[in-house]
C-alpha cells in the first residue's frame, strides 16, 4: 500500500510538471528523477502518487508527438518563401 503525498507536495509536482513540459530544451529529458529533482522530492515520494505520474507520462507522449509533427503547408509555404525572398538578388 502506498501512502499519498501532501498536498504541497502535489502542487510542487505539479509545478515542476508545467516548468519541464513548458521548458524549450532541444534535447529534453523527461524522467521521473528529473520531475523529482525539479519539486525539490524524493522519487519515492513522486512514486506515492500514480496519477501524477501517469499524467507525467501522458504529457511526455502528447508533447514528443507535437515536436514529430511536420510544420503545416501554410508554414511551409511561409519558410519558402522566406528563403526565395533571401535567395533574390538585390540591385
Amino acid at each position: 500500500m502506498t501512502k499519498q503525498i501532501s498536498a504541497a507536495a502535489f502542487l510542487s509536482t505539479e509545478a515542476a510538471m508545467s516548468r519541464l513540459l513548458s521548458h524549450g530544451d532541444s534535447e529534453p529529458t523527461y524522467t521521473i528523477a528529473r520531475l523529482a529533482s525539479e519539486a525539490g522530492l524524493s522519487r519515492a515520494t513522486l512514486y506515492g502518487a500514480p496519477e501524477l505520474l501517469a499524467r507525467f507520462r501522458a504529457a511526455i507522449v502528447s508533447s514528443e508527438a507535437e515536436v514529430k509533427s511536420p510544420p503545416s503547408s501554410t508554414d511551409r509555404v511561409r519558410q519558402l518563401e522566406a528563403e526565395y525572398h533571401v535567395a533574390q538578388p538585390r540591385d
